[in-house]
């Protein structure tokens, strides 16, 4: 949710990659000697700490190892697979098949990339069979000269990873890029941290159906953004009314798109908090860190770099309860959090509902480190809840610094006495 998915940085002088051994992606071709020069840096999701041995292993992609997907065009590169992709945002352009590669996989393994992109901006990322549910992604752009980049990324259970995967970013421009290189293998050492990962094999919406015993009548998705969560709410509740809400116009579109064919998702174009009026929305080129706070001046110690300005909109705020009073929404079975620092305003405007028990659960991004002026810590929306009731159910998908600082991540929070 929210930065989370975006979280990557170029790795720092002295940081090292996995020890692992490899193993083929479909039929790559062996790869030639002396293309490590080549590597202009080390991208990874989640911050990892490996001690490396590098393995040079087959892995050299051709056309026939992927599967093109929106009309993309798929050639053989000088070196790998060439591709030119849709622009329209958040399309797929290629995948390629893990299932028979991570087969007898039973540790956590390192899916490592050597990509070049040409124009445009990417995400590549680890997708489970529904092919909307990543399990590690990173994003990468077109900045100045082309250059090769290795993106690593890493699935604590290799068994959920379906396929690689290569979609456009959420900017609408047509991308090119090559895929020079695969490698995957087991993960032999993590960072001490990263095996502390009670949270890995935990999904908060599938926890969520445990807790509903699968049915609810109305979930509201507050920030919904291009409609992943929204997406994964109606694989696990097919026949529930959804509400999104998002306030920024260019992505209310995509979202609006996304689930023309879904007449239970209804898509509200506004943001909610603690009072009707008209406010600033502070927008990014990764639209899922739009704000109505402005960034923190510390927030780029936590981000790696991966924040960049886009021109702020004016976007009409409502509250929760005047939306619910005017939609004949008399009670939510899940409300969804994940508006980037603004988690304390929005419960602030659904106070009667809480106070009143009408939401039984609460999905909501907390934040461990300051991203955003003014926002609420994690304790500080955990306490606000405590005192309306609510206890932690769990925590989820928490992202970590390079040295192990919990940085933010989901948690549950449930009206006492819910339980299944």
């Amino acid at each position: 949710m929210g930065l989370r998915g975006q979280g990557f940085h170029q790795a720092r002088d002295g940081a090292r990659s996995g020890d692992f051994q490899s193993k083929r992606l479909g039929t790559c071709g062996r790869r030639p000697a002396g293309k490590h020069g080549l590597l202009k840096g080390v991208w990874r999701a989640k911050g990892l700490a490996f001690l490396n041995k590098e393995q040079d292993v087959d892995g050299i992609p051709k056309p026939e190892d992927c599967t093109a997907h929106n009309r993309s065009r798929v050639g053989s590169g000088a070196v790998g697979v060439q591709v030119a992709g849709s622009a329209e945002p958040w399309s797929y352009a290629v995948s390629f098949d893990l299932k028979h590669a991570v087969a007898s996989l039973a540790q956590s393994c390192l899916i490592a990339v050597e990509v070049e992109v040409l124009a445009g901006a990417v995400t590549i990322g680890v997708v489970e069979a529904d092919f909307s549910t990543f399990l590690d992604e990173v994003r990468l752009e077109r900045k100045g000269a082309a250059s090769v980049e290795r993106v690593e990324l890493v699935v604590d259970v290799p068994s959920r990873a379906a396929a690689l995967v290569v979609r456009t970013a959420e900017r609408a421009e047509a991308p090119e890029f090559v895929i020079r290189h695969l490698r995957l293998g087991p993960v032999s050492r993590l960072h001490p941290w990263r095996r502390r990962g009670f949270h890995a094999e935990k999904e908060p919406i599938a926890d969520l159906s445990f807790l509903l015993d699968g049915h609810a009548d109305v979930i509201v998705d507050v920030g919904a953004n291009v409609g992943d969560t929204v997406a994964a709410f109606s694989r696990h509740f097919p026949k529930t009314r959804i509400l999104a809400f998002e306030p920024h116009p260019q992505v209310v579109e995509e979202l609006v798109q996304r689930f023309a064919g879904s007449p239970e998702v209804e898509v509200h174009e506004c943001a909610l908090g603690a009072q009707s009026g008209r406010m600033t929305l502070h927008s990014f080129a990764n639209s899922a860190t739009n704000s109505l706070r402005p960034m923190a001046d510390e927030a780029a110690l936590y981000t790696e770099g991966a924040i960049e300005a886009m021109p702020p909109v004016e976007v009409p705020v409502r509250t929760l309860a005047e939306v619910c009073s005017g939609l004949g929404v008399e009670h939510i079975d899940i409300l969804k959090l994940d508006t980037q620092g603004f988690e304390r305003d929005v419960l602030a405007g659904a106070e009667t509902l809480l106070r009143s028990g009408k939401i039984k659960i609460i999905l909501c991004e907390v934040l461990f480190v300051p991203l955003y002026k003014g926002q609420a810590m994690h304790f500080e929306i955990a306490s606000t809840l405590h005192g309306y009731g609510y206890q932690v159910y769990d925590y989820y998908s928490f992202r970590h610094s390079p040295d192990g600082q919990v940085k933010w991540g989901d948690a549950v929070f449930l009206k006492t006495g819910t339980r299944p």
